[in-house]
């Protein structure tokens, strides 16, 4: 296949998302999830 409007739409929307604030600020909190998961284990 070609280059297919569903996935490039979808990537422009991902990438979109992480240029947020918000998106940064998300991923801060998933890595102290995963550490404090981490630490429990």
């Amino acid at each position: 296949g070609g280059p297919l409007m569903h996935v490039i739409a979808a990537k422009a929307v991902a990438f979109g998302e992480a240029l947020q604030p918000s998106f940064r600020i998300y991923q801060q909190q998933v890595l102290e999830n995963a550490s404090a998961m981490a630490d429990r284990l």
